[in-house]
């Protein structure tokens, strides 16, 4: 008897320091706040906004296939900081238009990437950002052409390591029917009608989910351009494949301007979309704000940091569990 209650002893012993040592790398695990950076010298303070386990996003553009060390030393930073890297491709600007990317370009990509010892995990890489505007896209709006850009990549990565996780790019959900830009839900579905496959190729959804109009509306889940217009591109997935979205989700993108909103406006704003719909969605796995430093520069009203220290929305972003 007095082994089997010996036993018993050691047995809970153990799930008790298991579960405490187990505790803290889960709730890493299942953070999902994040934050938009510009610059991979950045993540220092990334690590300041959101905290051990959080994402941070960061574009990647053609120039730095000869920047291998730059791009290691940041996935160093990383690790050592706990946090989770998004890599967004990016080609150059040419002018106000960025170039759109050519099929030979995937195995450039795939081949750089991979030379980057990430951290442990998945290796999350979004394929470029916004095509439905031409700006995005080589000054042209084609569905077709991205859809077929999209598979080359994603079965490029996937070839090149079974931990590479393929996102779409976001759609701008604000755009309308102009010269320059297509509606997210047409633009969506002659990407599907071209690529039956999607569903196989993309590891996860990629959306933008701004409070619009001017990013500084009041928070919504029943409009499809504001804090959870991730949930009418499902629907839209559903309606046209008859079968739900079931992978993972990822806000890239969202924020407030300080145009016409004070701090403590867009910290009420920002608290409410979080408590009512973003912390309670399981498939939802990342919120991230957009953007950590955009001064100076056109992005100075959406920043987290300011004169080197954390805003109050900083601050209360950081504090999130």
């Amino acid at each position: 008897m007095k082994w089997l209650i010996g036993k018993m002893w050691i047995g809970l012993a153990f799930v008790f320091v298991f579960g405490f040592l187990a505790g803290p790398a889960r709730a890493e695990a299942d953070r999902k706040i994040g934050v938009h950076i510009l610059f991979p010298g950045e993540i220092e303070a990334a690590a300041e906004a959101v905290g051990e386990g959080g994402y941070v996003v960061v574009p990647i553009s053609m120039a730095d296939w000869q920047k291998l060390e730059k791009w290691q030393v940041f996935m160093e930073e990383a690790k050592k900081l706990k946090l989770k890297p998004i890599l967004r491709l990016v080609t150059y600007a040419d002018g106000a238009v960025w170039r759109r990317p050519e099929m030979v370009d995937a195995v450039d990509w795939a081949n750089f990437l991979s030379l980057l010892d990430w951290p442990a995990g998945d290796r999350w890489v979004i394929v470029f950002n916004e095509p439905n505007h031409a700006n995005e896209w080589g000054g042209v709006i084609d569905p077709e052409g991205y859809a077929l850009i999209l598979k080359e990549f994603a079965v490029k990565l996937h070839a090149k390591d079974t931990n590479f996780k393929v996102l779409p790019a976001a759609m701008d959900m604000a755009a309308g029917w102009t010269k320059e830009t297509m509606p997210a839900q047409i633009y969506l579905r002659r990407v599907w009608s071209r690529l039956p496959e999607f569903d196989d190729l993309a590891d996860g959804w990629n959306a933008h989910a701004y409070p619009n109009p001017a990013f500084s509306a009041r928070p919504r889940v029943d409009r499809q351009n504001n804090i959870a217009s991730y949930k009418y591109e499902i629907s839209w997935f559903k309606d046209f494949y008859k079968t739900g979205w079931t992978k993972p989700i990822f806000i890239t993108e969202t924020g407030w301007s300080k145009r016409s909103l004070n701090e403590k406006t867009i910290k009420e704003y920002a608290e409410f979309s979080w408590q009512s719909v973003w912390k309670k969605d399981k498939q939802l796995k990342a919120v991230v704000w957009f953007l950590l430093n955009g001064s100076p520069g056109p992005f100075a009203d959406f920043s987290l940091m300011s004169a080197g220290e954390l805003t109050e929305v900083g601050r209360w972003w950081r504090g999130l569990d």
